[in-house]
Formats: C-alpha cells, structure tokens, sequence
C-alpha cells in the first residue's frame, strides 16, 4: 500500500475530488472498517475540515468497485488500492487534464447524466482508454435522443422523411435506434439542434473513435485523444442538453 506520508502529501492537493479525498482517507488503514464520522475526522486531521460538509455516505456509494461495504464500516476494495496507488505516485493527477473534465462535470445538469460521465472519466483515470470513449460515446447519443424525442420530434421526422421516403416515423427513443449515428447527426444539423462544426467533429472524430474502440483492432491512442474527445462531449453535449 502507498506509504502515509504519500497518502498525507496527496490530500493537500487543493485540487483533488471529494471521491479522491475520501479514497485517501480510507487508504490510511486498509484493513480498517471506517464509517462517515470516522471519515470525517480523520479528514480534519489532514487539513480537509470541509470534508464535514461533504455526503460522505453518496460519495462512498458512487465509488463502484473501489470500496467495500461492511456492516462496522468501509474499506478500499483491490481496485481501490489500485487505484490510489496509480494517483499518489502521480499516474493520475487532478492537475492533468482529467481533473479539468472533473470540475467541468460539476456544470452538467441531469445528475444521472453527469454520474455517467463521472464513470467515463474515471475509466479514463485508470488507464481503460477504449471504455472511456465507448461509454461516453453512447450517453452523449442518448442525450440528444432525449432531446430530440423531447422538443424536436416533428421537425426531425420531417427531415428524415425528406431524406428517406422509407422512413416509418419515430415516436420513441428506441424508433431512433433504427437510423445510423452518422445519419442522426447530419439531421441535427439540418434541424438546428447541433451547429456545423460540432456535428463534424461528433461524426468525424468523436464517431470515428468510438467505433475504432468498439472492437478488437490494430489502432492505437493514447491518453490526451481519450481527454480531448471526453472535453469535446461535455461541452458540446452533455452540458448544453
């Protein structure tokens, strides 16, 4: 396990993430159960007293396959020892561009979308680049299939129409599921929903990445493509819909 002056050193970056705190706190003594109060306290300890205004017991929850649950408490889980060892030695840090997309997720509305998101850059934190674009990829789609079942549902049919005399009209999410993503884009465009040149970066970049990431093949990227491609659908997506 990293060392307690590592642990210390870490918790007084201003900038890490209440979950990150919480991790380092729970790593102290990973063979001890700790409740919230307990949390809370040993927080203080270390400088982060604004620890007791935190839902110790949401972030704890949120943490999934980092921590363990208990009936005396919580510890970290492998991957949770894992995953704060990669972070104290430096292989994750909140400076880096991942932490910027952190402080961006506080700006997304829909708080089911924005755990989402959460997940999806926390893959990105632990080195698991094609499931970092996959899942974001496909809640970024889903978002603006809500939106367009939401507000845009008669324009959007009309257009599909004109481009498709086959296309039987779409009353639900799933009927949108039966268009090519490319396709639905392009009509976002066409309907005022996406501007120009996000579509093209939706469909040319961001597409194009999800489905060389889908599946097994010889493309490689690394780090900064994920972290660019997960900055480019939050704010162009998820925080404008």
């Amino acid at each position: 396990m990293t060392d307690t002056a590592s642990i210390k050193k870490a918790l007084q970056d201003s900038g890490r993430s209440q979950k990150e705190c919480v991790l380092l706190l729970l790593a102290f003594d990973e063979s001890r159960h700790m409740r919230p109060p307990d949390i809370v306290a040993l927080a203080a300890k270390y400088g982060r007293a604004e620890a007791a205004k935190w839902n110790i017991s949401a972030i704890l929850l949120n943490a999934k396959g980092l921590v363990l649950r208990y009936s005396d408490g919580w510890t970290l889980s492998p991957d949770g020892i894992t995953y704060v060892e990669e972070f104290v030695s430096g292989g994750t840090s909140t400076k880096s561009s991942a932490g910027v997309l952190r402080k961006e997720l506080a700006r997304i509305k829909d708080s089911d979308t924005r755990a989402f998101v959460d997940e999806a850059v926390s893959c990105l934190e632990r080195d698991l680049k094609r499931a970092a674009v996959v899942l974001s990829w496909v809640d970024a789609v889903s978002v603006l299939y809500d939106h367009v079942v939401a507000h845009k549902l008669a324009a959007f049919n009309a257009e599909a129409s004109r481009r498709d005399n086959k296309w039987r009209t779409a009353t639900t999410k799933d009927d949108l599921l039966r268009m090519k993503e490319a396709d639905f884009l392009d009509i976002l465009t066409a309907i005022s929903v996406l501007g120009k040149n996000v579509k093209e970066h939706l469909k040319n970049t961001c597409l194009n990445l999800c489905n060389s990431s889908g599946h097994p093949n010889s493309f490689r990227f690394g780090k900064h493509t994920v972290e660019a491609h997960l900055e480019a659908l939050i704010l162009n997506v998820f925080q404008k819909f």
